[in-house]
């Protein structure tokens, strides 16, 4: 189902939407920053509420507790589509995405993808167009983003589940079933594993190498050959896990109540150096280029030197990495506020407050602070005077010469303050 667009606008556009909510650009400056874009996403009003907010390199994600899903361009803030999936209720994760996989000479390119999550089914969208591809029932429903990659023999879509089981399906036959239209029917004969962990699981896998990498809440993490199940290692803390797993590079990193944050080889499970922390790491650490950004407790967000483990500074009272730009690290406080931190020092240099913009991206992928409202006004920040977005994990995703949107919105703009749209399904 794709819902009528609604409006993508530059910094400057209609009064319509509330301009009074946008940050002016004096305050930007103070910060070091400037608008790059601003969008509204389809959140109806009175019924709907920003649930999560997601970004990759070609588009931010934004998902209602309605199930109601908006991507918008990252480079130009124009709107891609929206999209409702599932039905309204129904629990849902983020979403996870995946760029065009191409698989060698001979073989068709993989369409980039959305894979939502929703319920107990997973749901497959292009990235271009929100088209629904298929949708897979799932065995168990879903406790974090399913991720997509490449194997020696394949494509495969890992889910975590409530359980503390990881199903690794098929891409090809999942592909070739639905086709058939007989997906439904054979949905288990698209199931390549699945691995107990004995404990819920926290966070996505990490896809790295030849492991599929993910840990449950008890502080246990498991290293198991993508394509076979194949236990290659397992990696024990003196805690609980804290926060989602991320990889690397050939690195895991998990975080634990020990106050521990563990760098470790995913080629053999060993353990490369410990960060130790004041107070338990509770995000997800960011990996950009040299260094690990984490944010243990109240301590504030640390920058840790990615070969070593060793602190470069620590900025207290804040409380979350959002991005790197340039030469500035951007982080979060508690009263809302966006600072600008020195990356060499962690010495602030500049702020802004965006207390009416509480949902925000923690970005390592890109340049760009991205933070939005509950109702779903999306900011789009760069670092002033920066012209297209950097691609930090990924540079040879970036766009060669992207096209920016103009002075008037991408689609026809409704009479309303943003969030009282009430966007019109098409069936």
């Amino acid at each position: 189902m794709c819902v009528a667009a609604l409006c993508a606008a530059p910094f400057g556009g209609s009064a319509a939407y509330g301009q009074s909510t946008l940050p002016t650009p004096t305050e930007l400056r103070a910060a070091g920053l400037e608008m790059a874009w601003w969008a509204v996403a389809a959140v109806p009003a009175g019924q709907d509420r920003v649930q999560y907010l997601t970004a990759d390199e070609d588009a931010v994600y934004v998902q209602t507790d309605g199930n109601l899903l908006t991507a918008i361009d990252l480079t130009t803030g124009a709107k891609k589509w929206v999209t409702r999936i599932g039905r309204e209720g129904q629990t849902a994760t983020p979403v996870g995405t995946t760029a065009v996989i191409d698989e060698g000479p001979g073989v068709e390119a993989a369409p980039a993808m959305v894979i939502a999550c929703i319920g107990r089914s997973a749901y497959a969208l292009r990235k271009d167009t929100g088209e629904i591809l298929w949708t897979l029932p799932l065995p168990a429903a879903a406790a974090a983003a399913a991720t997509i990659g490449p194997t020696d023999e394949g494509r495969r879509l890992f889910v975590p589940s409530g359980g503390g089981s990881v199903y690794s399906f098929n891409l090809e036959t999942i592909e070739d079933f639905n086709l058939e239209k007989r997906l439904d029917e054979f949905a288990t004969g698209t199931q390549l594993w699945r691995f107990e962990t004995g404990a819920p699981l926290v966070g996505p896998v990490a896809l790295d190498g030849i492991a599929a990498v993910f840990a449950n809440e008890k502080g246990v993490m498991y290293g198991v050959e993508a394509e076979r199940r194949d236990l290659l290692w397992r990696f024990e803390t003196a805690g609980r896990t804290t926060a989602p797993i991320v990889a690397a590079d050939g690195v895991a990193y998990i975080a634990s109540s020990d106050r521990n944050l563990y760098a470790v080889d995913i080629t053999n499970g060993l353990d490369r150096w410990e960060f130790v922390s004041q107070e338990p790491v509770e995000k997800t650490p960011a990996i950009v280029k040299g260094s690990v950004f984490v944010t243990p407790g109240r301590g504030g967000v640390a920058r840790v030197d990615r070969d070593t483990g060793r602190p470069i500074w620590q900025a207290p009272r804040t409380t979350g990495f959002l991005a790197q730009a340039a030469d500035r690290v951007y982080v979060s406080d508690n009263g809302d506020n966006v600072i600008a931190l020195d990356l060499k020092d962690g010495r602030p240099i500049g702020s802004i407050r965006l207390n009416r913009f509480p949902l925000r991206v923690q970005n390592p992928l890109t340049d760009r602070v991205i933070v939005s409202t509950n109702t779903g006004i999306v900011l789009c920040l760069k670092a002033a005077g920066t012209g297209y977005p950097v691609y930090y994990a990924n540079p040879d995703r970036r766009p060669v010469e992207p096209s920016f949107a103009g002075d008037e919105p991408a689609g026809d703009a409704p009479e309303a303050a943003a969030g009282d749209a009430d966007p019109t399904v098409a069936e």
